[in-house]
């Protein structure tokens, strides 16, 4: 039975190797032929794309040559593209926080091109970042951002793995009843719109929150259908996850140690093939527990050596400081952002008073021009009079102030200086206007 599954196994990896040489082999043909340098930045990303769990390093080098030629004919979404997707091959490898570092720059230029559904990405991809980092809580706030957008877009497939993101994250967190509900969600949706890739990752996922509820006999069902969604998607993440699980279950039962063996070599021979560092530690320590306890000693040493080099990668002190001032730099940024939005708003309220005041003036002598027409008393449009050019002097000084302010960098003697002499060009002109107004307008009532 064994050797049947292996041959299935090898033929199907086989296949999908041969199916993957086609589309790599048509998309460099595709780029050799292209003469316009967008297609071309396209095309090499999605080169990228097919490269980056075989050859992440291949994957890297083509994803910065686009990223280069973006840069120089100024092609943003190109640009954000390529910076997106070299952070997905550095979280393949388990180099976190370079990854974020990459995220973070693609959402700045996306931002600046309002580019909603780059922005849904970049924000998933961020979540992914911490999730592989254990940190769940921000996970879980940038996968919601992304859930937001992808909602407010009508973005079905991204909101199918925003929904089964946060219930896996849900499900890490043992907050079970949240998991399912989300998972739920995701699952129903992937299946409505018939996305085979999302449809295993949900399958493995309510099998995981099955399993924490002792549900294994269900549990079990939902791993193999995940299994066999994944080869069919060419999941093989999704893959090694399932496969290790069963291997966990199996392990609770001396009726299938051979069973549960094969299944644990099968998932960190797949997580060692396609680097996934993540799962080759679960894998490892699993591994490593297991001959622990058959006291094979020779076979436990050499999956703990696996295990502490995929935990060194993973977890070593640089890379947690390297994620933490990434962490903090993002959140300045923010901050600054939310800070430039209160400075714009308030600005906005100023304008709005100035554009009230400068309605008012003119109308506000019109007003007393109208009342010196109809022989109002001569002290009353005396007063209004006066008061209107206060109105104007005072609203010349206000314009005028942040000007004054800039020129002086606040330096109060040259404010001073700066004052004086305006004062001493309105002075003037106020007091020529005021004797106008007296005569013009003040019309004096004749005697009885």
């Amino acid at each position: 039975m064994k050797k049947i599954l292996y041959t299935f196994i090898f033929v199907n990896f086989v296949l999908q190797l041969q199916a993957q040489q086609k589309v790599i082999d048509s998309l460099k043909k595709a780029i050799s032929v292209s003469s316009e340098d967008t297609i071309k930045i396209k095309l090499m990303n999605q080169l990228g794309i097919e490269y980056y769990q075989s050859k992440p390093d291949s994957a890297l080098l083509i994803l910065r040559s686009a990223l280069q030629m973006s840069q120089k004919i100024n092609f943003l979404k190109g640009e954000s593209v390529s910076l997106n997707l070299e952070g997905v091959v550095y979280n393949q490898t388990g180099n976190y926080p370079k990854a974020l570092g990459f995220f973070f720059s693609a959402i700045k230029i996306n931002e600046v091109a309002n580019n909603q559904v780059e922005i849904a990405k970049n924000y998933e991809n961020i979540g992914v970042s911490y999730y592989y980092e254990q940190d769940f809580q921000k996970t879980i706030d940038y996968t919601i951002k992304a859930k937001l957008i992808d909602q407010s877009i009508n973005n079905k497939i991204s909101l199918t793995k925003d929904l089964l993101n946060l219930g896996d994250t849900y499900e890490q967190m043992n907050k079970l009843d949240s998991a399912r509900k989300y998972t739920e969600l995701g699952y129903n949706l992937a299946l409505k719109i018939g996305y085979t890739d999302d449809i295993a990752t949900a399958t493995n996922n309510l099998a995981n929150i099955y399993s924490k509820l002792n549900g294994f006999k269900l549990a079990l069902d939902y791993y193999r259908k995940a299994i066999f969604y994944a080869r069919e998607a060419n999941d093989d993440d999704t893959q090694c996850e399932s496969t290790l699980a069963i291997a966990k279950i199996l392990k609770n039962s001396s009726l299938y140690q051979d069973s549960c063996l094969f299944y644990g070599k099968l998932s960190i021979k797949i997580g060692l093939r396609d680097n996934f560092p993540l799962r080759v530690l679960n894998a490892s320590k699993f591994l490593t527990d297991y001959f622990k306890g058959k006291t094979e000693l020779d076979s436990a040493f050499h999956y703990q050596e696996i295990f502490i080099a995929a935990k060194d990668s993973l977890f070593s002190q640089e890379k947690i400081k390297q994620v933490e001032k990434l962490a903090f730099a993002e959140k300045q940024r923010l901050q600054e952002i939310d800070e430039e939005k209160i400075r714009k708003a308030e600005e906005n309220a100023k304008n709005l008073q100035l554009t009230g005041i400068a309605v008012f003036i003119p109308s506000f002598f019109l007003f007393i021009l109208f009342l010196s027409r109809h022989k109002t008393q001569p002290r009353i449009i005396n007063f209004l009079g006066i008061l209107s050019l206060l109105f104007m002097f005072e609203f010349i000084s206000l314009l005028l102030g942040p000007y004054v302010e800039q020129l002086t960098k606040d330096n109060q003697i040259f404010s001073l200086i700066i004052s004086v002499v305006i004062a001493a060009i309105i002075e003037p002109v106020h007091h020529k206007t005021e004797i106008w107004i007296k005569k013009e307008l003040v019309i004096t009532k004749p005697a009885n």
